[in-house]
């Protein structure tokens, strides 16, 4: 089977940290004459993937300043993510950091190759950030300062002022080696060694101003840096069977990142209320899914003000041969056969679903965003189900439980889409259950 994932073969699961990125969404074909506009949209793609030349005013980059009276100004409101534009080389010409021992958890023990960032606080709220090297291989430190006068640069050098968070644990090149400050931390300040690579969130008010220092002792590449605030997000419902009937079921959240931030289960009764620590203004998912049940995902917008998701009614199809079930939010690119990092969790659920039923046979069935008669859309809706057929085979599931096939636009949910939402809709894989006891006779 021909490889159409966008990620590499390997030993047991692995979601790539590289596709947090988004390209601009173009409509799927729709008539004969688009296919050479969208045969040249993917032709662009691939060059600017290629070459690495994605254009500074569609993905602004940071600029990398090694000294802290140089540091690059950050306005930060609600939401940033952006990536250096350069590798971080050299200590700069002063070297504010130096002379501390590796027992002191609050500073690194000298400057190697550092960038310094000046973030304007312009909201109330509880600020945490990732620091995302762009090798994994590449081990991070950071320092966080509160700003305070016209002579900060100096009294760092005179160690006036101290840091109010810092991190100098060994960066995990399996997770990626981020560090940062996250809900996940424990302590205002981590030293080195083995540890986990996130600081507390710190509180902020608006007016503010944060400095932050980050060092890598190997410059190879540079980094991203994604910067936010943390919202308590209250989530509640109930689960109920495809009869009306409550049922117990696993309930799991994942982040705008794919990643799990929160585990359990609802009541015997079906009810479940959860509250969970999410980045503001992101899209998240609620998964929930049982035993022979399809499962159901919920996006969780945390753009809505009042951060509270209630008497949510979630059902759960008993499997049955012959029914096709919707795998939800399995959100592509437009005109690609690549998905957003939010749909991840959803093929994990799939994945899951199929080792508790061993009996269960399915077809993958791609759908697209456009009409029948554009051969390229034929291709594509096959090139989508492979692609999930193909993460379904490398996590052990067996090839003679799978088969796929695409259906081009013939089968839309909105044959004339009003909206984005609705051109999603159409964009879809559905789950052809064959067998639910492994005899498709």
């Amino acid at each position: 089977m021909k490889n159409t994932s966008p990620w590499p073969p390997s030993k047991g699961e692995r979601i790539p940290l590289n596709l947090s990125w988004r390209v601009p969404k173009h409509p799927e074909p729709s008539r004969k004459g688009e296919l050479f506009f969208h045969s040249f949209i993917r032709l662009r793609y691939f060059i600017i993937l290629f070459f690495g030349l994605i254009p500074s005013f569609l993905f602004p980059q940071l600029i990398v300043r090694a000294d802290c009276d140089s540091a690059y100004t950050l306005p930060f409101n609600k939401y940033l993510k952006l990536a250096t534009k350069s590798a971080v080389t050299g200590p700069g010409k002063t070297l504010e950091i130096q002379g501390n021992s590796k027992s002191n958890k609050q500073y690194f023990g000298e400057e190697h190759h550092t960038a310094w960032y000046r973030i304007e606080i312009k909201n109330d709220g509880l600020f945490i950030f990732n620091l995302i090297p762009l090798d994994r291989k590449d081990d991070y430190d950071l320092m966080l300062f509160m700003h305070t006068n016209g002579n900060f640069c100096e009294d760092i050098l005179n160690k006036k002022i101290k840091p109010v968070r810092s991190n100098l644990a060994r960066g995990d090149s399996l997770k990626g080696g981020i560090t940062g400050l996250s809900a996940a931390g424990k302590e205002n300040f981590v030293g080195q060694g083995k540890g986990i690579p996130f600081s507390k969130p710190l509180e902020v008010k608006a007016g503010q101003s944060l400095i932050l220092v980050v060092d890598n002792v190997h410059s190879v590449k540079g980094h991203t840096l994604e910067l936010g605030y943390l919202k308590n997000v209250f989530v509640s419902g109930n689960v109920k069977d495809d009869e009306g009937s409550p049922k117990k079921a696993n309930i799991e959240i994942t982040d705008h990142k794919g990643e799990m931030i929160y585990s359990g289960a609802t009541k015997p009764n079906g009810e479940f209320s959860v509250g969970v620590n999410i980045w503001e203004t992101t899209v998240n998912m609620l998964m929930i899914d049982a035993d022979s049940s399809f499962y159901q995902t919920v996006m969780i917008n945390t753009a809505i003000k009042d951060y509270s998701f209630k008497d949510i009614r979630a059902v759960l199809p008993k499997l049955k041969k012959g029914k096709k079930y919707n795998m939800g939010q399995l959100n592509f690119v437009g005109g690609m056969a690549t998905l957003l990092p939010e749909s991840f969790p959803n093929l994990k659920l799939l994945l899951r679903l199929l080792k508790k039923n061993p009996g269960l046979v399915i077809r993958i069935e791609g759908h697209i965003n456009g009409s029948a008669e554009v051969s390229y859309g034929q291709t594509l809706s096959e090139q989508r189900a492979t692609m999930v057929c193909e993460y379904l085979i490398r996590n052990g599931i067996a090839k003679d439980r799978l088969s796929t096939i695409g259906f081009a636009g013939t089968y839309m949910l909105y044959p004339h889409p009003a909206n984005e939402w609705q051109a999603q809709q159409n964009r879809r894989v559905e789950i052809n259950v064959l067998s639910v006891d492994g005899q498709t006779n």
